[in-house]
């Protein structure tokens, strides 16, 4: 018997979708399309499993919050360039403080400011440690 398609299950499967993308918890994007049940968890991996529209439509969701993720990223460190690299003489608005931050976070950024502290020895090795017994040392001065 095959399944029949109608407006309002595409409606709740495309707010499943939505609701799936936000935290990848499917029981509670079940919860919040609409679909009652005493086991939203086993129903909501049914539908991802079984249903083409479902999965395609979270592909579809997934591949463009990537895109809008990566040209977000790409506007902000070109900001940050704009800010840190400017070659005219700053305007009364344009602190030098600006500038340093924005030079700071695109080395972070790029790893250039690496944000640990490196408490090994000389070329990575461990620190020698000297262990020293006070009662075994003789005292010449008295």
């Amino acid at each position: 018997m095959a399944k029949i398609t109608t407006n309002t299950n595409k409606a709740r499967w495309d707010k499943f979708c939505l609701e799936y993308v936000k935290d990848f918890n499917p029981s509670r994007a079940y919860k919040a399309a609409g679909y009652k049940s005493k086991n939203p968890r086993q129903h909501a991996y049914r539908i991802m499993v079984t249903n083409g529209y479902v999965q395609e439509k979270i592909k579809k969701l997934l591949k463009g919050q990537a895109e809008r993720a990566e040209k977000t990223s790409d506007d902000i460190i070109k900001e940050l360039e704009k800010i840190g690299f400017k070659r005219t003489k700053l305007p009364q608005s344009g602190r030098l403080s600006d500038r340093i931050k924005s030079l700071e976070l695109l080395g972070k950024r790029f790893g250039i400011f690496p944000n640990k502290t490196d408490i090994g020895g000389k070329d990575g090795k461990p620190i020698p440690v000297s262990i020293v017994d006070f009662g075994k040392i003789n005292d010449d001065s008295e």
